[in-house]
């Protein structure tokens, strides 16, 4: 692919205009694009709300739920960062507006590092075989040597037994610092890290064995989902967990880039560099400098939906997900598929049995988007392809995806 030069003399606006007018028609709508895309068209009010504050270029450096004097953008900032914190149960918290999810958990690991090298002693980095690849990201960045992978349940999430195993023998190693990555709704299955159990693992080891620990939740994908329609709490009301990542621009209907870091009150201290020419002083974000149109954006998503608009739109993906699997059952020509989900999240992987090669036709991978991964089901590796069930995702959609396989017989 050849680029241009940087030109010797501008070019007109209409030339220029011309031009991106011919990208944007070969731009496809997110209904156009398949079956396993994490994002979504954004809310026409989204849209709106940043481009009113485009023309500004305000920059919302630092971190505004603790900025007295914060006005305009940064205090609509500060305001989705208090909304969200008490959403996932944290009365007073902290965090700011990222580039997505993997700023979010590169911030969390920062954070969790630097506090625990207070205590000294050899830190570890616990994760499982399912974890987002910027945990690993982070960890080559933050010079984490230590990663191990705890595995997973039945459930498609971080087994607690395991976990009390795998700390008991590092433990015994000598590490005593623990770092410990969970997952609310994963990538290629949608399952979810029982909080609930690996919480009080936690609190048991940290009494008895004398451990530390800072657990991060990577809630990208399920932090705007799980919430809404599900009673079981996986969210800062459990003691041991420190902060989370999540995405406005996947179901929250915002633009990208907005990503989303929470933390308890405080904890981005640890990563605090004194900036004397800013007028907050210092900054204890990560990204720094970050365009701050974004906060409108999301804080307008958030006032226009509420609790009930945001869950009238996840119960609709979720019944989607349920004609999905009814459709498979339905159509007798097809073998019996494997599921792997979780009842409060909006993605389903699924394998078809008896496939050859495990695979569905490249035509019909290339018209739905869709790409296998491995995962492993009852002690054996097999294909599962993975679907999103975003607002975009359409009976209409499903119904031309089994219609394309009725080449296949059992």
């Amino acid at each position: 692919m050849a680029f241009k030069n940087f030109p010797e003399t501008g070019a007109s606006k209409e030339n220029i205009l011309d031009i991106l007018e011919n990208f944007a028609k070969k731009m496809k709508p997110y209904s156009m694009r398949g079956l396993r895309i994490y994002s979504t068209d954004p809310h026409p009010l989204a849209i709106e709300a940043i481009t009113k504050f485009l023309p500004f270029n305000r920059n919302n450096i630092g971190t505004h739920t603790s900025n007295e004097y914060a006005s305009g953008l940064q205090y609509l900032e500060a305001e989705v960062i208090s909304m969200l914190s008490n959403l996932f149960g944290l009365e007073k918290g902290d965090g700011y507006l990222t580039q997505g999810g993997t700023e979010g958990n590169i911030t969390g690991l920062w954070i969790g590092r630097n506090m625990l090298q207070e205590n000294g002693g050899k830190l570890c980095l616990l994760k499982t075989p399912l974890t987002h690849y910027s945990i690993e990201k982070a960890a080559d960045l933050l010079n984490i040597n230590k990663v191990v992978d705890v595995p997973c349940d039945t459930e498609y999430g971080m087994d607690g037994e395991k976990l009390k195993e795998t700390i008991k023998l590092l433990y015994q190693e000598g590490y005593n610092n623990f770092l410990i990555a969970l997952t609310l709704g994963y990538s290629g299955t949608g399952t979810v890290d029982p909080l609930n159990e690996i919480d009080a693992v936690i609190n048991d080891f940290q009494s008895k064995l004398k451990i530390k620990t800072y657990v991060h939740m990577d809630a990208a994908i399920g932090g705007l989902v799980y919430p809404f329609v599900s009673e079981k709490i996986l969210d800062f009301r459990y003691s041991s967990l420190q902060s989370i990542s999540l995405d406005m621009h996947k179901t929250g209907l915002v633009p990208h880039n907005a990503g989303v870091f929470l933390c308890r009150k405080g904890l981005q201290n640890f990563i605090e560099r004194p900036v004397p020419y800013l007028g907050l002083g210092k900054d204890n974000t990560l990204s720094g400098s970050r365009p701050a149109a974004i906060a409108a954006g999301c804080w307008s998503i958030i006032m226009l939906l509420g609790k009930s608009g945001f869950k009238k739109i996840v119960e609709s993906e979720l019944n989607l997900k349920k004609y999905f699997i009814e459709a498979s059952m339905a159509n007798e020509y097809l073998p019996p598929f494997i599921f792997i989900t979780h009842p409060s999240i909006n993605i389903l992987a699924f394998h078809i049995n008896k496939l050859k090669n495990s695979q569905l036709d490249p035509q019909t991978e290339k018209r739905f988007g869709l790409k296998p991964c491995w995962l492993l089901h009852d002690g054996e590796k097999k294909l599962f392809y993975t679907i999103i069930f975003m607002p975009h995702i359409t009976k209409k959609i499903i119904d031309e995806f089994f219609a394309s396989l009725k080449w296949y017989k059992k």
